[in-house]
């Protein structure tokens, strides 16, 4: 019975990051940028505060960490992190979350295609 619940618990938290990357991706959630790799929304539902922070940590020299942590009324409610989740086979997608997140608050995207636009310019020194 405890096994079932825990795989439960696994299964809400997946569900709530992907609840959390529509609301995202629908502009349904704000996300503001903190610096360096933080980032933070906020949601009001019903009269209850709800903090989200996504955050990326380096770990040895090419390994991150991605870190979801939600709060309730400014209280710790969860804490999510990416890679397996502890008891189930699935995959975390709070990495997929963080890079949503990236790409919209600092405009990657634009930026990216400003580069092409700019090297689409240049004259070929090759020739």
């Amino acid at each position: 019975m405890a096994n079932s619940q825990l795989e439960l618990q696994d299964l809400y938290n997946e569900a709530l990051t992907r609840e959390i990357i529509g609301k995202t991706k629908t502009c349904g959630l704000q996300w503001s940028f903190l610096g360096g790799t933080q980032f933070q929304a906020q949601e009001d539902v019903s009269s209850v505060i709800w903090d989200f922070f996504i955050t990326k940590t380096q770990i040895g020299n090419l390994t991150y960490k991605y870190t979801l942590d939600i709060k309730k009324n400014s209280v710790a409610y969860i804490t999510i992190e990416n890679g397996p989740l502890p008891f189930t086979e699935r995959d975390s997608v709070v990495k997929d979350l963080y890079e949503i997140v990236e790409i919209i608050v600092l405009q990657l995207d634009s930026k990216l295609k400003e580069t092409l636009d700019v090297v689409k310019g240049l004259d070929d020194c090759a020739t």
